[in-house]
């Protein structure tokens, strides 16, 4: 990554990274589902669960934090993947940090790919 310059993880190089999480979490990142997103990359694991990457500048972290994975585990009474495990890690020679969360993989079709939802999808109980 270069230091002091906006990162786009469509086109950089997340290999480094990705080498961590498999070390980091005693996992092996399937290589061959990567999701790839200007900030954050994902991919499904030897152990059948999703796993989420994402880097930040420091000033973007302060005030909006970024643990909401985390955060949201305690949450009860909601539909949510379950929550695993999460680390991080600040990025040598840059003023950026690393965050990483394992949680369930979930493989059902999503209510809105893409965008937001904002109409009610008027969802059954079941």
């Amino acid at each position: 990554m270069r230091p002091g310059s906006v990162v786009d993880l469509r086109v950089e190089s997340v290999e480094q990274a990705l080498d961590l999480v498999d070390h980091g979490l005693r996992v092996r990142l399937d290589r061959g589902s990567v999701v790839r997103k200007r900030r954050s990359v994902g991919a499904a694991t030897d152990r059948g669960t999703w796993v989420r990457i994402e880097r930040r500048p420091l000033e973007r972290i302060d005030g909006q934090g970024w643990n909401g994975v985390e955060s949201a585990a305690v949450l009860t009474g909601i539909a949510k993947p379950e929550w695993f495990a999460g680390t991080s890690w600040r990025e040598a020679d840059a003023n950026a940090m690393w965050r990483v969360d394992e949680t369930a993989l979930v493989t059902e079709t999503p209510v809105k790919p893409g965008g937001r939802l904002v109409v009610d999808p008027d969802l059954s109980r079941a």
